[in-house]
């Protein structure tokens, strides 16, 4: 079936009789923010009509753009410009296109560089659209948490002569122009306790977000890509995935029953994981061990991720990284079926690392070895059951298969609670 893109299907069209008798009964909504000009032969043309005309694309633009839903489409990378491995001061943004949650399009189409003194905050960028008036504070003096976002705006430019439009008129100049453009700013980040150091105000963030769901500092008109660590002006870190969503549906609920949202489960995921790797990072250039408790640098844990290959120890039957409370159990995978398991757990609700005693006493964990298929069959025959409770048994069997893994670490999951048997039964009558 071929497609003619100039013969769309038309919506329906009333009269103005009608149209006014189901406006007065209330059967008829109509949306201002779209409305446009009528052209016929004899009309006097006007710059508000062709203006109107732009208005109302952008409009419906938007609105399409909002039912998809707010995120990034792809690329927008924000990286630490290093120099011999130390931060220089500059923030690289790749390339990529994304959504605001009001629907605007963002487009960077080139890599960006830029000094993070450079960056304006955001309430700058709203006095410059006559949004709101500040001071400009020196940039030395940031010290917290911001949000790097981007914001659509534009600009006019390219004068031209302006004929008069009326008899007693003069000539002047406008600018012919409208150009679009995206705006790197800094929004600081609400934080219910500005206190303590960076890494510590990092893992309360990563609570409230993906514990309590909180969207503090979220804004319709701005596109968020990571949140930022300053120390007087200096960059500190930088976390993409406390902030940044990609593209996706946001509904968390099935049948009125809430959950996290699919973008915000994945953004959990990615953000442990690159916390947890710039804290290995940290402890091996303070001379520190790889085996702590997760909790001296989380308050939460997503239901899958990975964990130190030093905080297991099978010989002596104990682990160092979850709290005592957390039932903690040795098993083995295919690694071909690791990514299935680790997204089966993805929708389980997180480990909250704040709760102690009978709170946590429901949660388990089983710490995932994966294995070559080929090998599987005797591994299982081999290794027995294992729970870290108490010494298992082959504990040289479960020492060979944890150091053949690769990457000095393990895989854990979070085990659900839930009885697949009944344990009360019903009689039909």
């Amino acid at each position: 079936m071929s497609f003619d893109p100039t013969n769309v299907p038309a919506r329906g069209t009333l009269s103005s009789e009608d149209a006014g008798a189901l406006l007065a009964k209330g059967a008829l909504v109509a949306d201002d923010r779209r409305v446009r000009s009528t052209y016929f032969d004899g009309r006097f043309l006007t710059a508000k009509d062709l203006t109107r005309d732009q208005v109302h694309f952008l409009t419906r633009q938007a609105d399409l753009g909002r039912a998809i839903g707010g995120g990034v489409v792809s690329g927008l990378v924000v990286d630490m410009g290093t120099v011999r491995g130390r931060s220089d001061g500059t923030i690289k943004i790749s390339r990529g296109h994304g959504l605001t949650l009001g629907g605007e399009i963002v487009v960077l189409g080139k890599d960006v560089t830029l000094r993070v003194d450079g960056i304006p905050e955001m309430q700058q960028i709203d006095a410059a659209l006559g949004l709101a008036r500040i001071p400009n504070a020196p940039t030395r003096t940031r010290t917290g948490l911001y949000v790097l976002a981007l914001r659509p705006v534009e600009y006019t430019t390219n004068p031209v002569a302006s004929y008069p439009t009326s008899l007693d008129g003069g000539r002047s100049t406008h600018d012919a122009d409208i150009v679009e453009a995206v705006a790197i700013t800094l929004l600081p980040y609400p934080e219910r306790i500005a206190t303590g150091t960076l890494d510590e105000r990092r893992s309360r963030a990563a609570h409230a977000i993906f514990v309590e769901r909180a969207r503090p500092g979220t804004r319709e008109d701005a596109l968020a890509l990571a949140l930022v660590a300053l120390d007087h002006g200096a960059l500190q870190w930088i976390d993409s995935f406390l902030v940044r969503r990609e593209v996706a549906q946001e509904q968390g609920n099935i049948l009125g029953v809430s959950g996290p949202s699919r973008p915000l489960r994945e953004a959990h995921l990615l953000q442990y994981d690159a916390h947890l790797s710039d804290v290995l990072e940290a402890r091996a250039l303070m001379g520190r061990g790889q085996s702590f408790p997760a909790i001296d640098h989380f308050l939460a844990l997503p239901p899958a991720g990975r964990l130190p290959l030093a905080a297991v120890d099978v010989t002596a039957g104990k682990q160092w990284f979850f709290p005592p409370e957390v039932e903690v159990s040795l098993s083995v995978v295919p690694d071909d079926e690791l990514g299935a398991v680790l997204d089966e757990a993805a929708h389980l609700p997180p480990i909250d690392l704040r709760l102690q005693g009978v709170a946590l006493e429901g949660a388990s964990v089983i710490v995932l070895i994966p294995v070559p298929r080929a090998q599987m069959d005797e591994m299982i025959a081999t290794l027995g059951p294992a729970d870290l409770a108490t010494t298992p048994q082959n504990q040289a069997a479960w020492a060979a298969a944890i150091a053949q893994t690769s990457g000095g670490s393990l895989w854990f999951v979070r085990r659900k609670n839930f009885t697949p048997k009944g344990v009360l039964h019903f009689p039909y009558s």
